[in-house]
């Protein structure tokens, strides 16, 4: 027995010389077969053999070895662990890695390290990470992206104090902003399947140079499934998903299906989603002024208001969600690639939450206040040619079409008469973008033209006659177009290794035409058109001190050209008494904006700082407004004040955004990040209030955990306050979705949730996720939102890979 023992300590530290080492994506459990390992002691690099797998001698329990990938977080593991682990090392995927690929700076894929501007990425697996029920909670659960909402049906996001019409959101490359983009909270973004994208980015600060109008405060590029073609050596494959998950707060149900066929030359995917949302219940703590106590149902074309049993569940506020995708490549040669999908959203019908609490003399101002299904479709075309040649090493030509299709109901309490407004959109998007390398440069440049129709119908309904009638104004003008054609030129030179500065130029020019019919009001005009150009730069660059910290700074102008909502909107159900009418008098807002940025990295040490500054020069906003010399007009029975679009002041906008990361041990690290933005408008004469789409600051910080095949995140989320005096003058009318102060004036107050989640993967198929959020049960509002966020929820989700 002792030779044996002898026998094993000679050759134990040889069989430790020649240890195998294989490396895990920590998320999926699949195999990352590009990464390397350097030693503290010799600091000698090793990479992975044709096999995708280390040979490490581990005989020193003490010596430690630093295992890296691109697009994953750096861990450091001693021999005695890496044995301990079995040979297995698990890296965490991250989404704010410098070497990571963002294609939405340029529309090509691009080195993060070599953008100067700040780039949020979101990945598919964060997706099941964090369980968003909608995309805009998506991008909430970023920390860096505020989301408003007006009803659980919505989501608005607000970047860097900017929302709605001043944000872009295009799909696969296309461009969503429609002519009716408007400048009031916009629920467009949730027709996006959070479920059916591969990644989605965000890009902080204008965008204008490569998508034109509306691109001020940012962009929100989402990239869905794509198919995946087989190599040489294989056969055809099928491999998919099915995932399930339900959540408490609303008793959701979601169920998604996707499938990818793959083929030599060509390959489809296919996605499914279906969810069902009840009435959202809200937290236990907090204002009570925020509980449903009461609400209107009908009976026999009679309004009664009925008493809640449980004043936390926010009646009517629940609906449905469905999505499909559909793709198709094919690819000939390793030149070619076409393209070919359709897209599918709809919503059932959904109630408008926040107008639902309205009250006049503690009465109910409204008995339905309503939007029909909320559809969208999508076909697109591409194709792509990556070869080279004198003008360009490749491009892609695309072209899309769009049917939008939203509608808004409403009905005063204990009226007979429902008002409908229905708008129908026809888009058609078409896009050249190419690429050339000539040595350190790289020169992008493309060209685009966008088309949209709108059709815009309304009528009043007897709901006990059943009498129709449509001798009403429409929402819009019908049959009125706005297009844009616009070609833009960037490039990218890196000057040496650590400095490369971007540029580039955006023309634009802009059409409307507006034709009005006036079965109710009188206007001194017949339409109106507009014929607007517009020249957008940007210049930015990056230095990298040495390999840990950089320094970035942009220097952007963008644009948003007046669309059909700002010229030719006829709306009164905004504010309480107040009626906003078209004014074909205007022109566009231009905004020039400054940032500056710090970044340290090192061995999962991370942190940065952003700095920004944004003016915004002739802001179109609603102003009072006078039509034929009077300020206020009787319109379908009540005496209303006049507003209207106007360039009509400026605006100013500033703060900083701050992230940091420390990791403790390889398993357990703290990050988070904190957002500060301040907004001053000036008035025509001179007065100086607050901007409306300024929220106060917000942030998170997150205590994760993770190990082999499972994680916790231990995390907070919160945000400030707003006294009285620090809201919005259009935000202290509002007095039904806030809080009231001592003097009865409405408020908003700060708040922070404490919230747990974590996910085991029990193979690489099979995976389980899970969340305990609001655990304190804290009844509270985001900013301008008029329906309180979730109390305690429980989130369960399944997914199987196959």
């Amino acid at each position: 027995m002792r030779k044996i023992l002898f026998f094993i300590y000679l050759i134990y530290p040889i069989l430790l010389q020649s240890q195998i080492v294989k490396v895990y994506n920590y998320n999926t459990l699949e195999r990352i077969f590009n990464f390397q390992a350097i030693s503290n002691i010799n600091k000698k690099q090793i990479t992975t053999s044709k096999k995708g797998e280390l040979k490490l001698n581990l005989s020193n329990p003490s010596e430690k070895f630093s295992f890296s990938s691109v697009g994953f977080e750096t861990i450091v593991l001693s021999s005695k662990e890496i044995i301990s682990q079995k040979n297995s090392i698990y890296l965490p995927s991250l989404s704010e890695s410098l070497d990571e690929v963002v294609i939405s700076n340029t529309k090509w894929k691009q080195l993060k390290r070599q953008i100067s501007k700040k780039v949020i990425s979101i990945q598919k697996e964060d997706i099941f990470l964090t369980q968003p029920q909608t995309t805009a909670d998506a991008i909430a659960k970023t920390g860096s992206v505020f989301v408003q909402k007006s009803q659980q049906g919505g989501g608005s996001p607000i970047i860097r104090g900017f929302s709605t019409n001043r944000l872009l959101i295009s799909v696969d490359g296309v461009r969503m902003n429609t002519a009716i983009f408007r400048s009031g909270n916009l629920q467009n973004i949730i027709s996006i399947d959070p479920l059916s994208l591969e990644s989605s980015e965000v890009i902080l600060g204008p965008g204008s140079i490569i998508y034109g109008s509306d691109a001020i405060g940012g962009t929100l590029n989402f990239k869905t499934l794509s198919p995946k073609l087989v190599s040489e050596n294989e056969n055809k494959i099928v491999t998919g998903n099915i995932f399930y998950r339900s959540s408490t707060a609303n008793f959701e149900n979601t169920v998604h299906a996707d499938v990818n066929l793959s083929f030599k030359k060509w390959g489809t995917v296919s996605s499914f989603s279906f969810s069902s949302f009840d009435d959202l219940k809200q937290g236990s703590k907090g204002p009570s002024s925020f509980l449903r106590n009461d609400y209107v149902t009908t009976e026999n074309n009679i309004d009664i208001v009925v008493k809640n049993s449980n004043p936390k569940k926010q009646v009517k506020s629940g609906y449905d969600q469905t999505n499909f995708l559909q793709k198709i490549s094919y690819k000939p040669s390793s030149y070619w690639d076409f393209g070919l999908q359709f897209i599918y959203s709809g919503s059932s019908k959904y109630d408008r939450y926040d107008r639902l609490q309205r009250k006049k003399e503690n009465q109910f101002r409204s008995a339905e206040w309503f939007y029909g299904p909320q559809n969208w479709f999508m076909t697109l075309q591409t194709i792509s040619y990556n070869g080279n040649s004198l003008l360009t090493d490749r491009f892609k030509i695309s072209s899309a079409y769009q049917f939008f299709e939203e509608s808004r109901n409403t009905r005063d309490f204990n009226s007979l008469i429902k008002t409908n407004n229905t708008e129908k959109l026809d888009v058609l998007t078409f896009n050249l973008d190419a690429e050339k390398k000539i040595r350190r440069l790289r020169f992008n440049y493309g060209a685009e033209y966008v088309t949209n129709e709108v059709n815009s119908t309304a009528n009043i309904t007897n709901i006990e006659t059943k009498e129709i009638s449509n001798n009403i104004s429409t929402r819009y003008p019908d049959d009125s177009t706005w297009k844009s054609i616009g070609a833009y030129a960037v490039f990218n030179l890196q000057i040496n290794t650590p400095f490369n500065i971007s540029g580039g130029l955006r023309y634009n020019h802009v059409k409307l035409r507006a034709d009005f019919e006036k079965p109710e009001l009188d206007f001194p005009f017949v339409n109106a058109t507009a014929d607007i150009n517009a020249l957008t730069w940007s210049l930015g660059s990056t230095y990298r001190l040495n390999s840990e910290f950089s320094i970035r700074g942009n220097a952007n102008t963008a644009f948003r050209a007046p669309n059909i909502d700002d010229i030719g909107k006829i709306f009164n159900d905004s504010k309480p008494g107040t009626l906003i009418v078209p004014n074909p008098n205007l022109k566009s807002e231009y905004a020039y904006n400054f940032s500056l940025s710090t970044e340290y990295d090192r061995n999962s040490y991370k942190a940065s700082f952003t700095a920004y500054h944004t003016f915004l020069e002739d802001a179109l906003t609603e102003d009072t407004f006078n039509l034929r010399g009077e300020e206020t007009i009787l319109f379908r029975g009540e005496q209303s004040n006049i507003f209207a679009t106007q360039n009509s002041n400026s605006i100013r906008i500033f703060g900083f955004e701050l992230l940091g990361q420390i990791p403790f041990t390889s398993f357990l690290k703290i990050k988070g990040g904190y957002t500060l933005t301040k907004g001053e408008e000036t008035l025509v004469g001179g007065k100086e209030v607050s901007v409306r789409h300024v929220p106060p600051s917000f942030g998170n910080m997150h205590f994760i955990y993770h190990k082999k095949k499972w994680s916790l995140d231990f995390f907070s989320d919160f945000n400030g306050g707003f006294t009285f005096n620090d809201l919005a003058p259009s935000e202290k009318l509002k007095t039904d979705i806030y809080a009231k102060d001592k003097d009865g004036n409405p408020f908003l107050s700060s708040w922070y949730t404490v919230n747990i989640r974590g996910h085991y993967n029990i193979n690489s198929k099979l995976r389980f996720s899970g969340a305990l959020e609001n655990i304190t049960d804290q009844r509270y509002r985001l900013y301008s939102s008029g329906i309180s966020a979730p109390g305690i929820n429980f989130i369960t989700a399944v997914n199987y890979s196959f």
